[in-house]
């Protein structure tokens, strides 16, 4: 799974994720739970901003959702890419911690575009 966020600015989603994870979906439970991994440009003021409070802030994300059939398994090092692709979705967050307060997305809004 891939995250980007938007620019408002731009009015378009930034370039390169902002955050992501490989962390499997709990297909009994279709429940996904997992620490997202941050990502800014080294030098850049996202970056500089994180040093200090590294968290997402409030506002509006696409996630990208990537299928892996084994690929990663075999070489942990692969990158999930258009072939992987399954859809994506928007949500908007404030990033809240804590379990019972995370931040949901319903699968089935998931979709190609």
């Amino acid at each position: 799974m891939k995250v980007f966020a938007w620019d408002a600015t731009k009015k378009t989603w930034e370039a390169e994720p902002i955050a992501s994870t490989d962390r499997k979906v709990w297909g009994q439970g279709k429940l996904f739970q997992h620490t997202l991994t941050l990502s800014a440009a080294p030098g850049s003021a996202r970056a500089k901003a994180w040093k200090s409070k590294p968290d997402l802030p409030n506002g509006k994300y696409l996630v990208r959702a990537y299928l892996d059939d084994g690929k990663l398994a075999k070489d942990w090092t692969a990158e999930l890419g258009v072939g992987d692709f399954v859809g994506e979705a928007e949500v908007t967050s404030a990033w809240p911690a804590g379990y019972g307060k995370m931040t949901t997305l319903d699968g089935s809004k998931v979709k190609k575009p």
